[in-house]
């Protein structure tokens, strides 16, 4: 699995627009695209403006069509003006693998 992070500094008062652009982003990531398995957005509860994305994608070629998909295009042209800085990480996920039950999952 193909893991993407991205960490976010949001500026000043522009927090509730790109938060508004960001879930839009993930419910599209998820519903539109196959090769998303996982979009994650996460709030720092001591500093809203810091955001922090898990993606998670079956390999490397799935994150690279993502980024060319329109709901990305217009995710970036809203969400651009509001971002002070950005870190983009990637990952790969050895563990746990897909056939092997977590803590959420029951066996058997």
């Amino acid at each position: 699995m193909f893991v993407v992070a991205v960490e976010f500094e949001i500026k000043e008062g522009m927090e509730a627009i790109f938060l508004d652009a960001v879930r839009t982003q993930a419910h599209n990531s998820i519903t539109k695209e196959v090769a998303c398995k996982q979009f994650d957005v996460c709030v720092d509860p001591m500093q809203p403006n810091k955001i922090f994305l898990y993606e998670l994608y079956d390999d490397e070629e799935g994150f690279a069509i993502h980024r060319k998909t329109e709901h990305f295009a217009a995710f970036q042209g809203i969400a651009g003006p509001c971002i002070a800085s950005k870190r983009l990480m990637t990952w790969t996920r050895l563990a746990p693998l897909a056939s092997e039950p977590t803590k959420c999952q029951k066996e058997g």
